[in-house]
């Protein structure tokens, strides 16, 4: 069975029914022609016993197609969705890439503003040293 895709509005295949539709029909065909294994069966497998009608072998191969059909609708969508998530993670790779250089813009500016308080503090001091120095040295005199 199928269902919804919300995001999109779209009808998506089921991996499970895909499964277990092609699974069924191995394990019914196998029946069928008396064998074990999907290797051991050819197709003189089917042609060689009496009781296998064209009809039988009609509904086999009309089964067989609609599950490929669906097989071949789950693979495209893989794809398409493969498709998409590669997009998104390019588009997550930029923006990852944009955030480090604002972190690092916004390092840099920190570093900046904080080497310059530093030097207008220092600065300030000496300014103050020798402010008092020359009144001293004008008190002295």
């Amino acid at each position: 069975s199928s269902g919804i895709n919300a995001e999109y509005g779209e009808t998506y295949l089921k991996f499970d029914d895909i499964i277990d539709d092609g699974t069924k029909w191995v394990k019914e065909t196998l029946r069928m022609v008396s064998a074990r294994f999907v290797s051991a069966v050819s197709s003189s497998s089917f042609t060689a016993r009496q009781d296998i009608t064209k009809e039988m072998l009609a509904q086999r191969l009309s089964s067989v197609l609609s599950i490929v059909n669906r097989q071949n609708e789950y693979i495209i969508q893989l794809e398409m969705q493969a498709q998409q998530l590669k997009s998104e993670l390019i588009i997550n790779q930029g923006n990852i890439i944009d955030l480090r250089k604002d972190l690092q813009l916004t390092d840099l500016k920190t570093s900046v503003v904080t080497s310059v308080k530093n030097e207008v503090k220092s600065y300030s001091k000496a300014v103050k040293r020798l402010s008092s120095s020359s009144a001293l040295y004008e008190d002295f005199i």
